[in-house]
């Protein structure tokens, strides 16, 4: 995995980056919804759908400009619509660690491939 030069020939190898990059995107989603003292180098290894592990419904994050549109809408709509975000985020992340190599501790030690390292 590498990025493709003029000719074909890889200028840069990447891959050693990618466990990272992984941890990085299931934070930044996981920053929507679950608690933030639970948010670390394991997020791939909690329970998304534990309530327990969830923010409570009115501080799930769905966007600035979103939470500002949505601020008028009645109780019943504002509920309803917190709800399946959330439902949406852990759908999300739980496929993020079952589809990508996340779990796979082959991923991780990559880091070695790193021409710094």
């Amino acid at each position: 995995l590498g990025v493709l030069g003029v000719f074909g020939c890889f200028e840069k190898i990447i891959i050693h980056k990618m466990y990272s990059h992984l941890i990085r995107l299931i934070k930044a989603l996981a920053q929507n919804f679950i608690k933030p003292e639970l948010i670390s180098e394991n997020i791939h290894q909690i329970s998304f759908s534990n309530p327990n592990n969830c923010l409570p419904e009115s501080e799930i994050f769905v966007g600035r400009e979103c939470e500002n549109f949505i601020k008028s809408f009645p109780e019943a709509v504002l509920s309803s619509f917190k709800t399946t975000c959330l439902k949406f985020y852990i759908k999300a992340a739980e496929e993020i660690t079952k589809r990508l190599p996340i779990t796979n501790q082959f991923f991780k030690e990559f880091e070695f491939l790193d021409q710094n390292v």
